[in-house]
């Protein structure tokens, strides 16, 4: 990432709550490079939420509608207020039409107030961290059959085309061009339910590649790269 790499992150991405199987054992990652420090809480069941667009400037929320209805998504709360935090550039945030937000059972699981951002970057590099990611499941029956996708919302879709674009794309010309994307927790099912044949074919190409892709010197892709394409081509 020093060196002009990019990623981005979904959901559970930014995920760390000490005392637990995923502890905050990486200060670079989690107070510096994500910005929130350790997961504090979540809503439940994954609801949709209204979003609001916090910078319609920024590339990647520059062809979005000010506010927009999201797919359903099991939503974060952080222990830092990254809105304090002169690195991080929040793009957008629930917007307060949203509560209460979730549904129980638990109380805490409902959110009635507060301000919650959901997608931001860090200022010092090229960055991107989305908070959706969470399909609605059947858990409460034991059948874990999927209830909704995080892919299939058009909008939705366009933040997050826009942002591999926005990731892609450097600023001036270099003799090299790397792009690192770290994806969690989207789900197959929803690829092949809800994109189109062309989307398809993009994403698969993307995470063909244990979703983290390495272009190495102008105009040559890296070996593991070309290993890969050779396996999908096949």
């Amino acid at each position: 990432m020093d060196n002009g790499g990019a990623f981005i992150g979904f959901h559970f991405a930014g995920f760390a709550l000490n005392n637990s199987d995923f502890p905050q054992n990486w200060n670079w990652y989690h107070n510096t490079f994500i910005g929130a420090g350790q997961y504090k809480s979540n809503t439940w069941h994954p609801t949709s939420a209204i979003l609001r667009v916090e910078d319609s400037t920024h590339p990647v929320t520059k062809n979005l509608p000010i506010t927009f209805k999201s797919s359903p998504n099991e939503w974060y709360r952080w222990e830092k207020d990254i809105r304090l935090n002169p690195d991080i550039k929040i793009l957008l945030s629930i917007d307060s039409s949203s509560f209460p937000l979730g549904n129980g059972p638990k109380q805490s699981e409902i959110w009635h107030s507060g301000y919650y951002p959901v997608v931001w970057t860090n200022k010092n590099y090229k960055m991107l961290y989305v908070n959706m990611g969470h399909n609605d499941i059947d858990y409460d029956n034991r059948t874990n059959k999927e209830l909704s996708f995080q892919f299939g919302n058009d909008i939705q879709d366009k933040m997050i085309i826009d942002g591999l674009i926005w990731l892609g794309t450097q600023k001036n010309s270099l003799n090299y061009f790397k792009l690192a994307i770290s994806i969690t927790n989207l789900y197959f099912t929803s690829l092949f339910k809800s994109l189109s044949y062309a989307s398809l074919i993009f994403c698969i190409d993307i995470i063909s590649i244990s979703a983290t892709i390495f272009f190495q010197r102008k105009n040559q892709a890296s070996p593991v790269f070309q290993q890969c394409r050779r396996s999908w081509n096949q």
